[in-house]
């Protein structure tokens, strides 16, 4: 569901299993994030481009499982989820919340994961076309600000 549910809840620290962090796009292309599960648009949620084309994505502040990796502080891979997942569309000036679980977390790794800012389709035919190369996005607990 669109609604925060999760993220919001108290729990007390003891009980608690994960972070819920922000990632947010100030950006004023959409940018296509790896997730863990597949997640329907909401078609009142969109961007247009000049053209006049409009791309589908998440609603603003919307929780989501990041498919992320885990490197040590050596910047080693530790072996960590699965091998496939799916992706997102993270609108211009926009955000969307995820949970890191405190095992990771806690361990002061970083968590590790690729974007790419997406640009309208050059023809109807055509898929949406990525807007130059990958961006790694590396986040540990000394990088995060904390609200």
């Amino acid at each position: 569901p669109n609604e925060l549910n999760e993220s919001k809840k108290a729990t007390a620290l003891s009980d608690s299993n994960a972070v819920w962090l922000s990632l947010h796009n100030d950006s004023t292309l959409p940018i296509q994030v790896p997730t863990q599960s597949m997640y329907l648009p909401n078609a009142k949620c969109f961007h247009q481009f000049p053209n006049g084309e409009k791309l589908s994505g998440l609603c603003k502040d919307r929780e989501i499982g990041i498919w992320f990796g885990v490197k040590d502080r050596l910047n080693k891979w530790i072996p960590y989820g699965f091998d496939f997942g799916s992706s997102a569309i993270l609108l211009p000036h926009s955000s969307v919340l995820f949970p890191v679980p405190l095992s990771v977390w806690n361990k002061q790794y970083s968590i590790v994961f690729d974007y790419v800012f997406l640009n309208s389709r050059a023809s109807e035919n055509d898929k949406k076309m990525d807007f130059g190369g990958n961006v790694e996005v590396r986040v540990n607990k000394s990088t995060v600000r904390k609200r």
